[in-house]
């Protein structure tokens, strides 16, 4: 039995977990696209924006520990790899893809369009629609070392949605 070594552990990792980040961060509003349940909500004293951030960090958490999880059964295997480099970048790209996919969800009022949002852009990226030289690529980041400035976009764009995500649903409160 062959075991993976780095390049081939950072593709299994980035292009299979990575989708747990739209499982889990899509239809975290979900529930409140229906106009009388906003309404009823936002009559309510604890706020809404309490709620969609403790349901983040919930995803957050949830994705931090499944990629982490799903890593150390790899390392147990004898795989090798950078372990936390390769986790955090997985963690940082399957919260990208989710909340991504969160964002046009809360837009649109509907998470079947951010369900095909976040795996659209997710099969650009399979499909070489979307290639390695492109600024937009997602995948290949934790196994090359000049990919930082990706990083760092793929990070700005996540923190961006995600005000832009509590910002919406301020405007949308009122």
């Amino acid at each position: 039995m062959k075991n993976l070594d780095s390049i081939q552990s950072a593709q299994c990792l980035e292009q299979s977990v990575s989708l747990i980040g739209i499982i889990l961060f899509v239809p975290v509003t979900r529930w409140e696209h229906s106009l009388e349940i906003k309404e009823l909500i936002l009559s309510k004293p604890w706020t809404y924006a309490k709620t969609v951030f403790i349901r983040l960090l919930s995803a957050f958490f949830l994705v931090s520990s499944m990629v982490s999880g799903f890593a150390f059964m790899m390392w147990l295997n004898h795989c090798e790899f950078p372990f936390w480099r390769f986790v955090s970048v997985v963690i940082l790209l399957s919260c990208f893809l989710g909340i991504s996919g969160l964002f046009v969800s809360q837009i649109c009022q509907n998470v079947v369009v951010g369900y095909l949002w976040a795996l659209g852009y997710f099969a650009l990226c399979k499909m070489d629609v979307l290639s390695e030289g492109d600024t937009l690529y997602l995948f290949g980041l934790s196994e090359s070392a000049e990919s930082g400035g990706r990083l760092w976009c793929f990070l700005s764009l996540s923190i961006l949605f995600l005000f832009s995500l509590l910002l919406l649903i301020r405007i949308q409160k009122r």
